[in-house]
């Protein structure tokens, strides 16, 4: 529940302030991209950390430096996968290739 709440209020966020100049007019669609790249970006967010902290003692990262990276990782891959699949897929703006309002 909370996952969905949180991808829906950064969702709505993204596509007033950060991409507010690539949203598109389909906004279910470009919604259900943003979930997609987000629940993505989620999975390789916890492996990342579950790989560099390790189950086996002595041979991981220290679990707050694996949180660090993972978060590091997945906002950049988060950021990256919505800038060009959710707020720059079919019915942007970018692929119409408008200009953006003023």
């Amino acid at each position: 529940m909370s996952f969905s709440v949180a991808v829906t209020v950064t969702w709505l966020l993204n596509r007033l302030w950060t991409f507010r100049h690539h949203a598109s007019d389909r906004r279910l669609a470009e919604w259900r991209r943003y979930v997609a790249v987000n629940g993505v970006g989620g999975m390789i967010n916890l492996g990342i950390f579950a790989g560099l902290a390790g189950p086996v003692p002595g041979l991981g990262v220290d679990p707050l430096a694996a949180f660090a990276i993972a978060s590091a990782v997945a906002l950049i891959l988060n950021f990256l996968g919505s800038r060009r699949f959710a707020f720059g897929g079919p019915g942007s703006r970018e692929a119409r290739q408008e200009p953006p309002p003023f």
